[in-house]
């Protein structure tokens, strides 16, 4: 059985000088380290480069993240165009 987060309908994204991120509509996690964070959202794929990556808060019920560290790109990719695999989560949940 596939494991989800009960995700809000509404994705957004906070920014704070480029430092703190919190993402809402986080629907699954596929990877994370200090450099990079790959994520799916009610909106697609969401990767995240940057540095010192922390993650402070996952909220499963609501599907909210909370990150710490240098934010240097952003980057959508629509679900058919990455070739979408199960998730982080969906591998240990199961």
């Amino acid at each position: 059985m596939e494991e989800k987060f009960k995700n809000s309908e509404t994705h957004c994204i906070t920014i704070e000088e480029r430092e703190k991120l919190t993402i809402t509509g986080v629907t699954d996690m596929e990877s994370f380290d200090e450099d990079s964070v790959i994520i799916y959202t009610t909106l697609g794929t969401l990767t995240l480069k940057g540095e010192d990556f922390k993650i402070n808060k996952l909220s499963t019920d609501s599907g909210v993240i909370e990150i710490d560290g240098y934010v240097d790109s952003v980057i959508y990719s629509s679900e058919e165009s990455s070739g979408k695999s199960k998730g982080l989560f969906s591998r240990i949940f199961r």
